[in-house]
């Protein structure tokens, strides 16, 4: 099973039609979905809500891809991310691994990278992006009630998905992690700060195979191929991988000490 529906692997070559295709894309009448949540995101096994489901198709289609083709997705390395601005400066980020190599689902367009707004000064923020698609202006009483159940959805995905949330404020220079931003509703400040930050979902680069294993274990399978050729040796070699880190960081902390 593929990870993405084809929509990504669009042949079309003639200008027209990749006109048609590209507004296709504009409108969202073609997406970029990722097929194992469509079919078993709600399987009582998973125990997502639709607006879990609906959120991670959003985080899927924000998938942050490199400028070049030579790889699908922009791979962060030793915590570096854009900087909030338009321009290429990078920072680092303290709620990141320095030794992990992550992908960003943080958009696409002029600004790859640096995320969304969870509302947004046009309501087109990460609410939006997660199926909600009428307008909650400030002062609305439902606006902090969709925030706050927008990051539960949050908390959610990213226990189960291995996710790592981040809300960064650039004119405060400020990063807060997930439970932090959960905190700041409970205050006026923390709300404000809620409304001006932007939301930056990372996960492992090796995320699509992660998430097929989560999958593979809830649902009681060995193993959910990617392809017809596909006989589990990806995960074995993971596990493997993963083993040896920890051995190795075992033994680090055995000489030290």
């Amino acid at each position: 099973m593929d990870d993405e529906l084809p929509s990504r692997r669009f042949l079309w070559r003639d200008r027209k039609n990749a006109e048609i295709y590209q507004q296709s894309r504009k409108d969202q009448l073609i997406v970029v979905a990722y097929c194992p949540a469509l079919l078993f995101g709600g399987s009582k096994h998973i125990a997502w809500t639709k607006a879990q489901q609906r959120l991670l198709q959003g985080i899927v289609y924000e998938l942050t891809r490199p400028s070049s083709r030579e790889s699908r997705e922009h791979v962060i390395t030793d915590a570096l991310v854009n900087e909030a601005g338009a321009r290429d400066d990078l920072v680092r980020c303290p709620l990141l691994d320095r030794q992990q190599r992550y992908v960003v689902f943080g958009g696409n367009g002029s600004r790859p990278g640096r995320g969304y707004q969870i509302v947004g000064r046009t309501s087109k923020g990460w609410l939006h992006r997660a199926g909600v698609r009428h307008s909650i202006p400030k002062g609305s009483p439902t606006r902090f009630d969709a925030i706050k159940n927008f990051l539960d959805d949050l908390d959610v995905l990213s226990t189960d998905l291995d996710l790592t949330v981040v809300g960064y404020h650039s004119t405060r220079n400020e990063w807060k992690d997930l439970p932090e931003l959960r905190s700041c509703l409970r205050r006026g400040f923390g709300r404000d700060w809620l409304d001006e930050c932007v939301i930056r979902i990372y996960a492992p680069e090796d995320w699509r195979l992660r998430w097929r294993y989560f999958f593979s274990k809830r649902l009681g399978f060995r193993w959910i191929p990617e392809s017809a050729s596909d006989k589990g040796t990806a995960i074995a070699s993971y596990f493997a991988t993963k083993l040896s880190r920890i051995l190795s960081r075992t033994s680090v902390e055995s000489d030290a000490e």
